[in-house]
């Protein structure tokens, strides 16, 4: 089956009912003191890599996520609870994302936004090929629409592929106007390295 028609027939579940936002509250209504306490299984924190990298010149947080390793399909097909918890642990990074402003923040300077740095490499159509895993990149995509709000100062998309532009094309509109705060960038190097350090230091460009 074509990439396109695997997607066409996913948006067409999707539309009949194929949610799995089931369980788990969106990002803007869950309890963030008791999220950030949560500790995720250390499952899902070797299968879905993020950390805190570093600041920019304006001490504004620059966060990376390893996203094209994340098996968003694995963690859908894998039972309930493991599903539950992925979107908690989803909800969760947002979340640090967002908390983290106040790291660096103070009367005088005060930092009210965070960067995002996702790095597709790797990235395969085997990880959102069914409704339901499609299902989950479109629930993420609200939480992220919600966390980004006027709390993302900018975004960069790296190493993305064919597959990950399908599913980009998806979540966008999703997305709203965050989507203007965010830069989508192929596999060459010698394009999105000197953007990003337009605005990042050079310790911030993902390995």
């Amino acid at each position: 089956m074509k990439i396109t028609a695997a997607f066409s027939f996913c948006l067409i579940f999707i539309s009949v009912g194929g949610d799995v936002s089931k369980e788990i509250p969106d990002y803007k209504d869950v309890d963030t003191k008791e999220l950030l306490a949560w500790k995720a299984p250390e499952e899902l924190e070797n299968d879905y890599p993020y950390y805190l990298s570093g600041y920019d010149e304006d001490n504004s947080p620059i966060w990376i996520s390893e996203m094209g390793k994340w098996d968003t399909r694995k963690s859908v097909e894998s039972g309930p609870q493991r599903e539950k918890n992925f979107k908690k642990y989803i909800l969760q990074f947002l979340k640090r994302c967002s908390e983290s402003v106040h790291s660096k923040s103070t009367s005088a300077i005060p930092v009210t936004e965070f960067n995002l740095i996702i790095d597709m490499a790797g990235y395969s159509v085997r990880q959102t090929a069914t409704p339901n895993a499609i299902g989950m990149v479109l629930w993420m995509a609200r939480q992220f629409e919600q966390a980004f709000g006027d709390n993302l100062k900018l975004g960069y998309i790296v190493n993305a592929n064919f597959v990950f532009t399908s599913v980009w094309n998806l979540m966008k509109p999703i997305l709203g106007a965050n989507i203007y705060k965010i830069d989508v960038f192929g596999s060459n190097k010698d394009r999105w390295i000197p953007a990003i350090l337009k605005t990042f230091p050079k310790s911030q460009i993902p390995a």
